[in-house]
């Protein structure tokens, strides 16, 4: 799509969708603006140079969830304090999981907190992944959380 888009030519390609469309449009030109929006780091993704000077021909708005873990964990600290296991629901199919997952085990090893990963789809589905997920906690003590976000 991104290189028939190249092919015709127009003017700015405008991504939605996260990263996979915003990598797409990158590799299918270098010469038409790009303008993007996705949830993580386009500097880590190559998308950019820098979040301050992006360079090249591709520029966006990045809400950095992944880099945000620490920041929310750290104020789910706050409000339990006595949380030492946090239960983190995860939505699998989401392109950046595993960086998400990583982020977040890192911010809790430094705040010496346990994350528990479970995993819920988008859709009729996450209901019962949710529901599934309380006798899973009762049956298996050891993945109890004190928290959940």
């Amino acid at each position: 799509m991104a290189n028939e888009l190249v092919r015709l030519p127009v003017t700015v390609i405008a991504t939605t969708g996260g990263e996979p469309s915003a990598l797409a449009a990158k590799a299918a030109t270098s010469s038409i603006p790009i303008v993007f929006a996705i949830g993580s780091d386009p500097v880590k993704h190559g998308l950019t140079a820098s979040i301050n000077r992006p360079g090249g021909n591709a520029t966006g708005i990045t809400s950095l969830t992944n880099e945000m873990e620490p920041k929310r964990l750290g104020l789910l600290r706050e409000v339990v304090p006595h949380a030492h296991t946090i239960g983190f629901l995860l939505n699998p199919s989401f392109s950046q999981a595993e960086s998400q997952v990583a982020d977040m085990q890192q911010a809790a090893r430094a705040m010496n907190l346990a994350i528990t990963v479970f995993s819920c789809r988008h859709g009729s589905r996450d209901r019962r992944g949710i529901r599934s997920y309380r006798p899973t906690a009762r049956s298996c003590p050891r993945r109890r959380s004190q928290s959940i976000f």
